[in-house]
């Protein structure tokens, strides 16, 4: 089960960290988690009382699947932070029936949480009247729902009957593993053996490539204005198709980038409009845009090269005076600028 992390939207650049200690958010997203999970741990020991820090700690605790470090970290029950964690945690250390003493019936998610506790306790039929008595929270379109009817009626071996509501979970979420997995499953136990094993493969297919992903929005949702974590799940939107969401997710990213981060992420960006959506057109104007609020040669140079392949020569001339501009001893830059001239005096009548 991947645990969502819903709710836990602390901006890292809010915590503030007293001045003797290093702030945990900035050694996150530098990729120094355990550091950052060292001193979250210290600033806590010292303030126990101060819920931000605590729930940011657990959120890394859980994402990385530390699940008993979470739970000694999280404190005695009743603390500052049990009631959206404890159910969690516990369901990630598999202890299914503590757990079900800490979800609530009225939080959709948790709501679902239920289930899968009693589903996994062997109680196949408390689970569907779990399942039931939450479906008005869920809602009719809800994905979870849908999957968890078809689980159900195919532990009952009912597989024509669940194979529509697999569909139907699929349908509102089409990365949802479990689903997939169970359509491929029924339709092979109801004799579509050639669908079921194309089905089965995607699946297998798709799992860690999914996996990346949830991981990555999970990191993005501890830091959501990181312009690199804004860059590395639109690059995984990108491989699994969702291209609208890319595209707004590396619009963003460019947004949010510093100039540190500027260059390697609007390249990435105008590679996906290129060579994934075939729009050179976007990729030149998001170059050009992040180019002028952060020059670099390296921008200013793709966005040429973008220009001259898609026939407009005097757009990437000026890119590339602009890079000659920033580095005039750059050989390669101008043997570009010589090639592009010599193009554009073959133009001339």
């Amino acid at each position: 089960m991947t645990i969502p992390l819903a709710g836990l939207c602390l901006l890292f650049g809010l915590l503030q960290a007293p001045s003797d200690l290093q702030d945990p958010g900035q050694l996150w997203v530098a990729g120094r988690t355990d550091a950052a999970i060292a001193r979250a741990r210290e600033f806590v020991a010292r303030h126990p009382e101060e819920r931000e820090t605590r729930e940011l700690l657990i959120g890394w605790q859980v994402l990385l699947q530390q699940y008993q470090a979470a739970l000694d970290d999280l404190g005695p029950a009743g603390g500052v932070v049990d009631r959206a964690w404890r159910g969690r945690i516990l369901i990630g250390l598999g202890r299914y029936e503590e757990a079900l003493a800490h979800l609530s019936v009225d939080d959709p998610e948790q709501a679902v949480a239920r289930v899968q506790c009693l589903y996994a306790l062997g109680r196949p039929d408390d689970a569907g009247d779990a399942l039931e008595a939450a479906a008005g929270l869920l809602g009719a379109d809800d994905a979870a729902l849908a999957f968890w009817r078809g689980r159900l009626l195919a532990a009952r071996a009912e597989h024509s009957a669940a194979i529509p509501h697999f569909r139907a979970a699929l349908a509102r979420e089409p990365l949802h593993m479990g689903a997939l997995f169970g359509l491929g499953q029924s339709l092979l136990r109801t004799g579509a053996r050639d669908e079921g094993r194309a089905v089965l493969e995607r699946h297998r297919e798709l799992v860690p490539l999914v996996d990346r992903y949830d991981f990555a929005v999970q990191s993005l949702s501890l830091a959501p204005t990181h312009g690199p974590n804004l860059a590395q799940v639109a690059g995984i939107e990108a491989e699994l198709g969702l291209l609208d969401a890319a595209r707004d997710r590396f619009q963003l990213a460019c947004r949010m980038t510093t100039a540190e981060d500027a260059a390697p992420i609007a390249l990435r960006a105008a590679r996906f409009h290129e060579e994934v959506r075939r729009d050179p057109a976007a990729a030149v104007d998001l170059l050009a845009s992040v180019g002028e609020r952060f020059p670099d040669p390296r921008i200013w140079v793709r966005a040429a090269d973008i220009a001259a392949r898609a026939e407009q020569l005097r757009e990437a001339r000026s890119f590339l005076v602009r890079a000659r501009d920033l580095r005039p001893a750059d050989e390669s830059i101008l043997e570009r600028l010589r090639q592009v001239d010599e193009r554009l005096a073959e133009e001339q009548p």
